[in-house]
């Protein structure tokens, strides 16, 4: 019974069973054909009895492509935006970083699962935190940048007044202090009578500045004695520089400059 009685036989001479012999193959011992293995697939979200429904599948899990990791790129976007912010010519851009990353990490937070805001789990947790350390990053850009703006705006303001006659108060307060020594009187090398008032000026200011300072003396009633403009040009920060005033004055003036009180009348900054 389990001869084929075809004279199939193998290269020793051995006939072959009729079980294997290719067209019985898929059938059972007793000739029934074998019900496929092969099941037709429920729709999409469909029910089967056997298995209930479908699970939903990403496109991206069905397709195996890996998309774009966007928490991930949020807070990278935010860190860029927060260090393009400190540098000077181009911290406009990071304005615009900060944006895209503000704007995408609101639509993240839009797109995540609702019930995992409640209970946080999964993968849900890491994405939360991601668009959180981005957004943050990104108002603290936006932040900086508007602060050196600000900042920029009343600097500039303050150098025009100090530039001007009115910002002598503004001069003396932040950026200049002057110093005055006692007025000599004595000979050069020839014998000419040699006068002058030691002038002490100090750059208090952060950046290199230059000034120009008008300094008079009053005797005891306050009248005006003599006056001169001095110039400093390019003083470094923190540095002092001595200036030689009235130099050239005639007899009358230099007795009464010996008991004069001398003060800065204006001062300008550039």
């Amino acid at each position: 019974m389990f001869s084929s009685g075809k004279g199939n036989t193998t290269e020793s001479g051995r006939e072959i069973p009729d079980w294997m012999l290719p067209e019985q193959q898929g059938r059972h011992w007793y000739g029934r054909k074998r019900k496929s293995d092969y099941r037709k697939p429920t729709p999409k979200g469909g029910y089967d009895r056997f298995r209930g429904y479908d699970a939903i599948v990403d496109e991206d899990e069905q397709t195996g492509r890996e998309g774009v990791d966007m928490p991930a790129a949020i807070m990278v976007l935010g860190g860029v935006a927060l260090v393009l912010s400190f540098v000077p010519l181009i911290k406009y851009v990071a304005v615009l970083f900060a944006i895209v990353a503000v704007v995408l990490a609101t639509r993240e937070f839009a797109r995540i699962d609702p019930f995992a805001k409640i209970k946080l789990k999964g993968k849900d947790v890491r994405d939360q935190r991601f668009c959180r350390i981005g957004r943050f990053l990104a108002i603290l850009a936006v932040i900086s940048v508007v602060a050196s703006v600000l900042w920029g705006v009343k600097t500039d303001r303050d150098n025009r007044i100090k530039a001007g006659e009115g910002g002598t108060s503004k001069v003396l307060e932040q950026d200049l202090r002057v110093e005055f020594g006692v007025f000599e009187v004595g000979q050069d090398a020839v014998g000419a009578e040699t006068r002058r008032l030691p002038v002490t000026f100090r750059n208090k200011a952060d950046s290199t500045r230059s000034f120009e300072a008008q300094i008079e003396c009053l005797d005891g009633d306050n009248r005006r004695i003599a006056s001169q403009t001095v110039f400093a040009p390019k003083m470094r920060a923190g540095e002092e520089r001595s200036i030689d005033a009235f130099g050239y004055v005639d007899s009358e003036t230099t007795q009464q400059l010996k008991t004069a009180t001398c003060r800065v009348a204006t001062a300008k900054s550039e």
